[in-house]
């Protein structure tokens, strides 16, 4: 423990010898923030406009149906990255599939919540303001053919919020037990 009385072991006053550290004084270091480095591989989220995110969703629409539905591997998240890219030619620089996949993550997302958000008011007085739920709605209700499935009837019921209800449409008894 140290003394009050006795004199400080660090002087208060620096030097005025000792030359500043170039940080305060280069200014292209100054500017780099202290949790900055070079090996970080963390980038900002990119900034999206609607004809970027609605060429996402449609690009999307396409590979999701010509897969029957099923998850995209890598491979087509490049295609479509690549049909983004096609679709908004003059925009620097152009997405790549790990942010396509991410924004599409987040959109179905949000539309999960819409969803929610519809079925706790009366379903003809539910109206999204969100600018996208059309095109989200039209990606789960129709089927790769262009037709509409047997869930968008009765409001929206999308395969990958709700996969219990094929099998209670279909009066397989789900919940119910035969004796």
């Amino acid at each position: 423990m140290s003394d009050p009385d006795s004199p400080p072991t660090h002087d208060p006053i620096p030097d005025r010898d000792q030359p500043e550290p170039a940080s305060a004084t280069d200014p292209k270091i100054a500017s780099v923030p202290a949790t900055a480095s070079k090996s970080s591989r963390r980038l900002p989220p990119p900034c999206w406009s609607l004809e970027e995110t609605t060429a996402l969703i449609d690009g999307y629409r396409d590979k999701w149906h010509a897969l029957g539905r099923g998850n995209l591997k890598a491979n087509h998240w490049e295609e479509v990255a690549e049909a983004v890219a096609a679709a908004c030619p003059g925009v620097a620089p152009r997405k790549t599939a790990v942010q396509c996949r991410h924004k599409m993550e987040k959109l179905r997302q949000r539309y999960r919540a819409e969803i929610q958000r519809a079925r706790s008011v009366p379903v003809a007085r539910f109206v999204s303001s969100w600018v996208h739920y059309k095109r989200m709605e039209a990606m789960e209700i129709t089927k790769p053919d262009g037709e509409e499935n047997q869930f968008s009837g009765g409001g929206p019921t999308p395969r990958f919020f709700n996969r219990n209800a094929a099998a209670a449409a279909a009066g397989s008894g789900f919940g119910y037990r035969r004796v």
